[in-house]
């Protein structure tokens, strides 16, 4: 495992890029977007994958770009789409790659986050109610898969909590 290599993983809203990109300036490290990734290597954004590719060329082009970016040699950021973790066997090669850590707000939070973006496909048309309703469900489906990651937070406001674990990890393997 290559201790440079920090992987967030979690639920659409739950902070990854935000948070991914304040551990990269403070470890000076690069800092990626699995979804910009991916966007880049299809030229459309990923509701244009959804709805013209459909959800299963997404996941192959998700696989490509994520195991593009775990076989790369240098250390980074990266936060994954909130699906990545749960197709193919993506989270063992994410814990083989780095430091895996799944982010866990509630999901009350994670709401309040999606209401304010237009970006999200699987949220597209809905009222609160039924986005909650569908994040409960989505969550109960990929919570075995986030819960296989080094570390789990819950209180993702604390960036130091990562470095601490960034930290811990090392002595471990020293």
């Amino acid at each position: 495992m290559n201790k440079e290599k920090i992987i967030l993983v979690g639920m659409p809203g739950s902070g990854k890029s935000t948070l991914g990109k304040a551990v990269a300036e403070v470890l000076q490290l690069s800092f990626f977007d699995l979804d910009q990734v991916i966007e880049e290597e299809a030229g459309r954004s990923i509701p244009e994958i959804f709805e013209e590719l459909g959800e299963e060329e997404f996941r192959m082009l998700e696989r490509r770009a994520l195991s593009k970016m775990l076989n790369t040699p240098h250390g980074y950021v990266l936060a994954t789409g909130g699906g990545a973790p749960c197709f193919f066997d993506n989270m063992e090669e994410i814990n083989a790659a780095g430091l895996s850590i799944f982010l866990d707000p509630p999901l009350e939070q994670i709401l309040i986050r999606l209401s304010h973006s237009q970006n999200r496909p699987m949220f597209a048309g809905l009222d609160s109610e039924a986005r909650l309703a569908k994040l409960r469900m989505i969550y109960g489906q990929r919570q075995p898969f986030y819960r296989r990651a080094h570390f789990r937070l819950n209180n993702i406001a604390v960036v130091s909590d990562i470095l601490a674990l960034v930290d811990k990890r090392e002595g471990d393997d020293e």
